[in-house]
């Protein structure tokens, strides 16, 4: 039979800790004085420990039960005995009737018992079982195993750090071991003969009275609980109860329980968990600040962006490495690459290879330190193969407000200029009196007339209209001014000059 069918083999829940505590060894002394059976088990069900009356109840030896299968104590035919694991399992104790073998293994029969299986943790953090084992059948205890219940307890008791004391039936205090002194203040004498329920606090009778009848009806080890009593002082202390009923018990016919103070246990783990409180509350808090931070976050970002794709110039944040980290549509429709294809791309990939060299002379001094920013007129070379003027002003970004060191990034701000630098190009061609022509040809004026305005021959004008027909790379003089008036040389139009 595995570990689990021998003692129900389940270690102890949280908060089944101290059973026993530190002093085992006098409170199986105290269980060995019962007149029931007691074992004591590991968490898998291996007997560790048995007095003599569970021995007799079992038919077998201290040594045959702590022998390896040795605690092979239960039924396996007992129909009940999986849900009274199940039950040890969940609650951490187990309170009940139960078919037990008695005799040899392999030739064990059985018989009609009250169990008790309650978990508990010993002094050496060792999950542990202790099973009480009372015979429903009848059977008389053998001779000789206790000669005084009683007796046995009380002279323990003098020996035990936490206080003993024995309940009659009616609840009153038969027994107060000299312990009491430390844990409550009182003589044992001052509370013998006395129910003492006006010691108990207000917030806990309730609970203790429910205990107690639960514990009064059912014999055996009862799980521990804890509550809190005045001590002679008028101070409250938080006491843990470990009971065993032996009212059926003829030699005692009494409540065992023992008394051990956790004033110091319960203040901690109420300090832990108002710590614990705190924290949480502290982290709800800053969890609230960060989400709140990331809405703001995700709302800048999304005007911010809004504002970036919405600027009527030409964006985009440029790598102090090269790439370009990001565009804007305006600066994509100026260069014709889309953003995907500019953000794999330096700026020296999209600028006329005569103004490199110009442009990197500027960067190399923002990053020296030497300027704060810089602005300046290049060409870019578009998608497709033709190019455009454009005045561009860079400026460096540096996280959190250090202007020391590299820059996160520049900010390039470019705008189109195509059309006036085009313009100034070609008036720059242009002789003063090509200019004096041509502006008197986009008044409208004929050749005889700008001949009559200008004081030069016939032939001499048309010379000049032959050379701006060429420089600005038109067919004929209409062309030249309508061409003129495309490039901003004219003030006005031809016909409004008329």
């Amino acid at each position: 039979m595995d570990g689990e069918s021998r003692g129900m083999g389940q270690a102890k829940p949280s908060g089944e800790a101290s059973f026993f505590g530190g002093e085992e060894h006098l409170y199986h002394a105290f269980f060995r004085a019962s007149m029931g059976g007691v074992l004591f088990a590991d968490a898998q069900g291996g007997i560790l420990d048995a007095n003599a009356e569970a021995c007799r109840l079992l038919g077998r030896k201290r040594e045959e039960l702590l022998a390896p299968g040795g605690g092979d104590i239960f039924d396996p035919s007992d129909r009940r005995l999986a849900a009274a694991r199940e039950e040890q399992r969940e609650k951490g104790s187990f309170r009940g009737p139960l078919r037990v073998l008695r005799g040899a293994a392999g030739s064990a029969g059985s018989f009609e018992a009250s169990v008790t299986v309650a978990a508990y943790v010993d002094g050496f953090d060792e999950d542990r079982l202790v099973i009480a084992v009372a015979d429903r059948e009848g059977s008389l205890p053998g001779p000789g195993i206790v000669e005084s219940t009683e007796e046995t307890f009380r002279s323990l008791a003098c020996h035990v750090g936490d206080a003993v004391v024995i309940f009659e039936i009616d609840g009153s205090l038969r027994y107060v071991s000299p312990s009491i002194k430390r844990v409550l203040g009182y003589a044992p004498g001052e509370l013998v003969g006395t129910v003492a329920l006006d010691m108990l606090h207000p917030e806990d009778l309730e609970m203790v009275v429910a205990n107690s009848v639960e514990i009064w009806d059912s014999p055996g080890v009862a799980p521990l609980f804890v509550f809190r009593c005045r001590r002679k002082d008028g101070s409250w202390v938080h006491l843990e109860l470990a009971m065993n009923n032996f009212l059926n018990d003829p030699n005692l016919n009494a409540v065992v329980a023992i008394l051990r103070d956790v004033t110091e246990r319960v203040r901690a783990e109420e300090e832990v968990r108002r710590l614990n409180e705190e924290l949480e509350r502290r982290v709800a808090e800053r969890t609230a600040e960060l989400e709140a931070s990331v809405v703001r976050l995700k709302e800048n970002e999304r005007i911010m962006n809004a504002t970036f794709e919405g600027m009527a110039s030409d964006l985009a944040h440029l790598s102090p490495d090269g790439p370009y980290l990001r565009v804007n549509r305006r600066f994509c429709e100026i260069t014709g690459y889309s953003s995907e294809e500019l953000l794999s791309k330096t700026p020296h990939e999209i600028t006329h290879p005569e103004d490199v060299s110009k442009d990197e002379e500027h960067r190399q001094r923002l990053l020296a330190g030497a300027l704060s920013d810089y602005s300046v007129e290049k060409r870019y070379l578009r998608k497709d193969g033709s190019y455009v003027w454009v005045s561009i002003n860079v400026s460096p970004l540096y996280e959190g407000g250090d202007f020391t060191g590299k820059p996160n990034y520049f900010i390039v701000v470019a705008e189109d200029i195509d059309t006036r630098k085009k313009a100034e190009l070609v008036l720059g061609s242009l002789t003063l009196r090509e200019k004096e022509v041509l502006l008197l040809t986009a008044r409208g004026r004929t050749n005889p007339q700008i001949q009559e305005d200008l004081k030069i021959g016939l032939g001499t004008v048309k010379h000049h209209l032959r050379n701006i027909v060429e420089k600005l790379e038109v067919e004929d003089r209409t062309q030249a001014a309508a061409r003129a008036a495309e490039l901003g040389l004219l003030p006005v139009s031809a016909d409004a000059a008329r």
